[in-house]
């Protein structure tokens, strides 16, 4: 299935440098520019056509979803000490290897060793091992994406205690007495992560990264459309609707439409009729038309204040 990610040529020069450096890309940008969605974008690539040296690569992004209480070495593994203890109480003894579930790079550490590895010996009875088996070659090293999202939502400290680990690609498991080592192999990691800018990075932390600001894609919404609409023809003139939305984004809004809200707005004009009406800078329609559009601007603008600077701008249909 062919992709429906735009990669702008600024953002694949730092995904060149990153990966060929080794170090982790930090994406910043407005929420809805593909900051997430590049790290899925990736996997499918790669896992097509592996870069020049590199081992092949997992099908899809290890994802992290960062929360306000995360800690680093949630990065790697959780162990449910709760459900041990209920169980223990209930059964009697009960294995800490049980209650252990790899995270998205203790996973990707474990397929760059390959599973076939003796080093993973002591963690070989964890379910992470018996899930992977489907996948071709996995016993042998495996490149993945790793993609830490919305990394600015963490506590401070999370940051600057993975320096080590995401330099080395090593963690311990303490409930179990076992280490997972570094290994030197062609398995790549690399790392994605993205921030809202919501909370400033450590500085110790910034400086081993390689920095991405992703723009919005202005002159490029007309492609993104053709990409997401393939089944349109090529007598849909898709301008006039870009030039409205870049006029909306203009105005003096609390929270500007994202490439994704305006996606969906262009669905629901599709599907609803509108988007011939669209192609004439909505002249002429009839009060209904009218009523479904209005309606409709709850897709791409979010507070009162918001929605009714967009409606006036409606105003002389």
């Amino acid at each position: 299935m062919d992709s429906k990610y735009i990669l702008s040529d600024p953002l694949k020069r730092a995904v060149e440098i990153a990966l060929l450096l080794q170090k982790p890309l930090l994406l910043c940008g407005e929420p809805g520019t593909g900051k997430t969605t590049l790290a899925k974008e990736l996997a499918r690539l790669y896992s097509l056509a592996p870069p020049p040296g590199c081992a092949p690569f997992y099908p899809q992004p290890l994802v992290f979803n960062t929360k306000t209480t995360s800690a680093a070495t949630d990065l790697f593994y959780v162990y449910d000490a709760l459900a041990r203890l209920r169980d223990a109480y209930a059964q009697g003894n009960c294995l800490a290897e049980n209650y252990i579930e790899l995270k998205a790079l203790g996973k990707a550490i474990v397929l760059k060793h390959g599973l076939s590895s003796t080093a993973l010996a002591p963690v070989k009875n964890l379910a992470f091992f018996k899930d992977i088996n489907n996948l071709p070659d996995s016993k042998d090293p495996v490149s993945s994406i790793v993609l830490i999202d919305e990394i600015d939502k963490a506590p401070r400290d999370f940051p600057n205690d993975l320096l080590n680990e995401i330099e080395n690609f090593q963690f311990d498991i303490r409930e179990m007495n076992a280490t997972v080592p570094p290994v030197n192999n062609q398995a790549k990691i690399f790392v994605v992560m993205t921030s809202n800018n919501e909370k400033t990075l450590p500085d110790a932390f910034l400086r081993r990264c390689i920095f991405h600001y992703i723009d919005f894609p202005k002159d490029g919404l007309q492609e993104i459309l053709a990409a997401h609409f393939s089944g349109w023809d090529g007598s849909i003139d898709t301008k006039p609707l870009v030039d409205r939305f870049n006029q909306l984004r203009d105005l003096p809004l609390n929270k500007k439409p994202a490439t994704a809200e305006f996606i969906d707005w262009v669905q629901y004009l599709s599907t609803t009729g509108l988007l011939d009406k669209a192609r004439q800078q909505f002249t002429g329609l009839s009060e209904t038309e009218k009523a479904a559009l209005i309606s409709s601007l709850g897709i791409m603008f979010k507070n009162k204040n918001d929605h009714n600077l967009a409606i006036e701008s409606f105003g002389k249909m």
